[in-house]
């Protein structure tokens, strides 16, 4: 069977531009070297529970256009809620509490800026101060070229900078910079932490800055709905079928050979794989040498089935902690029974990954004292999921190395969430370079 487009990796930014493609009447073969669909953002069935456990606990916010463009395509919008307001709360080590929370009455800026004003755990000075950080993005938004020197910054010596004491970057700015950017705040590069706030604040859509979340696991938001999306349209798609190298002819790229030797051809070739996976692969080699630049950043989730309510809310921030988010199952998916299904988040996980599984729960049995009614809670299940390759560390240093999304000889496109795309390495990355790419391939 002859195809337009071959589709290498079946993540989101695969899915998204092969249904992009299908919805334009080309004929795709998607191929997926694992026996499931979703890259490195999937759920699969706990055995004991019979809940789904995503990989790692992800959040959506308003500003997605690309994602939800996606979504609405695949029919898998309304399994995608968002919150009518600005709704986070906080808990650091020693318990204290605190709310991020304001009414859906005004544009993001002004909603955020009087949730920050609101937070009981700064002083008034510290709020106060939080309007520097605004108003850099204001500059950034205006001065693209700015955002050069924001990129060679680290998250803290940006905030530093700004005059934003350890105490603000603790309670606020840090907790949004590791859930975004999945590395330490003395790490990170400042631009994607400046790039996903510019999406937050933009006050486009009007609920550009609300959080959603997906009502059912990852796997069930998209892969079997883009699946067939594909396949009514005349498309492929096949599992376990990595692909060992690619096939040249006059110097286009028209087809892939599998490690079982089968080959596959189209007239165009799109490669969604991460950085330290194409690199094996036999591509340009100037784009190869910037691969190398890429190093990873792990996520450990700590799935957590309790006999009792422990909080009520949705999402709580853990400060000064080893895990940095708690997630309640129950309100999300909204799960019966008195029972609670917690979903724990260790961002950037290094010295973590090489812990045992037993020594990580403990930690987190230790950090959860935090919720007064966890001492009287008894544990019913648990499963920790490590990985290792969740995402790039975006270093400073390392926006030049990024390719853009698209062609990069004759035949060949590439995307992926690692693409230079304008933001940090998210679903939404993800999707704008499936979309981007899709496009290319369009053209052509």
């Amino acid at each position: 069977m002859d195809f337009d487009v071959l589709v290498v990796g079946g993540g989101f930014a695969g899915l998204s531009a092969a249904t992009a493609l299908s919805e334009q009447g080309k004929k795709v073969l998607l191929l997926e070297k694992k026996p499931h669909l979703g890259g490195r953002a999937y759920s699969f069935i706990d055995s004991k529970t019979g809940h789904e456990i995503d990989n790692g606990q992800h959040l959506f916010i308003g500003a997605y256009a690309e994602t939800r463009q996606f979504l609405a395509r695949i029919g898998s919008s309304p399994l995608l809620r968002f919150e009518e307001k600005i709704n986070l709360h906080f808990k650091d080590s020693s318990g204290k509490s605190d709310h991020l929370s304001a009414p859906s009455l005004f544009s993001a800026p002004i909603d955020f800026a009087w949730g920050v004003f609101n937070l009981k755990g700064l002083s008034l000075k510290e709020k106060i101060s939080a309007g520097k950080v605004f108003q850099e993005i204001k500059k950034f938004k205006v001065n693209p070229d700015y955002s050069g020197k924001i990129e060679r910054l680290t998250v803290r010596q940006w905030l530093e900078s700004l005059g934003q004491s350890l105490s603000i970057q603790k309670r606020l700015w840090e907790p949004l910079a590791i859930g975004i950017l999945n590395e330490n705040a003395q790490t990170a590069s400042a631009l994607g932490l400046a790039q996903a706030l510019e999406k937050i604040l933009s006050g486009t859509p009007k609920n550009a800055s609300r959080l959603g979340y997906s009502q059912v696991g990852l796997s069930s938001l998209y892969a079997k709905q883009a699946e067939n999306y594909i396949q009514k349209r005349q498309g492929l798609v096949l599992y376990s079928s990595k692909i060992s190298s690619i096939i040249y002819q006059d110097g286009r790229a028209c087809g892939v050979v599998c490690d079982d030797g089968r080959t596959f051809q189209g007239l165009h070739i799109l490669l969604t794989l991460p950085p330290w996976d194409l690199k094996r692969l036999n591509v340009p080699d100037y784009l190869k040498t910037g691969l190398e630049s890429f190093a990873t950043s792990p996520i450990i989730g700590l799935s957590l089935w309790l006999d009792r309510p422990i909080t009520p809310n949705q999402a709580t921030g853990l400060i000064n902690t080893q895990f940095h988010w708690a997630f309640n199952k129950n309100l999300i998916w909204s799960l019966p029974g008195k029972t609670q299904y917690l979903a724990l988040v260790i961002s950037a996980a290094h010295a973590e990954l090489k812990k045992e599984p037993q020594e990580i729960f403990e930690i987190a049995k230790k950090e959860l004292t935090v919720f007064p009614e966890f001492k009287k809670a008894k544990i019913i299940h648990w499963r920790l999921i490590k990985e290792p390759f969740a995402t790039p560390s975006p270093k400073p240093g390392l926006e030049e190395m990024r390719p853009f999304p698209g062609e990069v000889s004759p035949g060949l496109i590439i995307a992926g969430d690692w693409t230079r795309t304008g933001l940090p390495a998210t679903i939404e990355s993800a999707v704008l370079s499936g979309h981007k790419a899709a496009q290319i391939a369009l053209r052509s």
